[in-house]
């Protein structure tokens, strides 16, 4: 034991400094940066700041935006924690998660643009959650639906058109065209 302890005393701090450098090697690759990892910082002068969006945002739980944990309506107002990372910004609410900081705007109350007024010349149309997606209500031949300025406008994979509709205080996507992009279901109010 003396033998030990005055090894110690000659290397001194050496021998604790390897011991740190160990338990350091040890622990550093779980903290280290890996793959596809974002860098993240603070900028203070975010924190509790208020943003606005003019379309709808899908939040993630984490930067690699790989788990969605809500979304927020277009033309809302949202807080910012502070911490950014390459092209993303965290949200403190009204969900906490992380967005794509291009879709925000400095102005804190955006508003909407004065709506396109059409009116339906099919007989039916049925409104869904998104093109092909869950239906939600229908629309019928001289009802008026209401589109953004311009309107929002998608082509599904057979050439179908859809576009986003505001009718009756409900929203969703109704087919604009036949299969091929032929037909209106449509025409300017008039």
């Amino acid at each position: 034991m003396q033998t030990f302890i005055r090894s110690v005393e000659r290397v001194g701090a050496g021998v604790f400094g390897a011991i740190a450098l160990a338990l350091t090697s040890s622990v550093a690759p779980a903290l280290s940066q890996q793959p596809g990892d974002i860098t993240v910082f603070e900028r203070p002068s975010y924190v509790g700041t208020c943003r606005g969006t003019e379309v709808q945002l899908t939040v993630f739980a984490d930067t690699s935006r790989t788990r969605t944990v809500g979304q927020v309506p277009a033309f809302s107002r949202v807080t910012l924690t502070g911490v950014v990372g390459l092209g993303l910004v965290q949200l403190q609410g009204p969900v906490v998660g992380w967005v794509d900081a291009s879709q925000l705007k400095t102005n804190c109350n955006p508003q909407p643009p004065a709506n396109v007024c059409f009116q339906v010349t099919a007989d039916e149309l049925l409104v869904r959650s998104a093109p092909y997606g869950t239906y939600l209500f229908s629309v019928f031949r001289g009802d008026r639906v209401f589109a953004s300025r311009p309107p929002q406008r998608t082509t599904t994979a057979d050439g179908r058109v859809w576009m986003r509709i505001t009718s009756q205080s409900r929203t969703g996507w109704l087919a604009e065209t036949g299969t091929g992009g032929v037909g209106s279901n449509l025409t300017p109010c008039p």
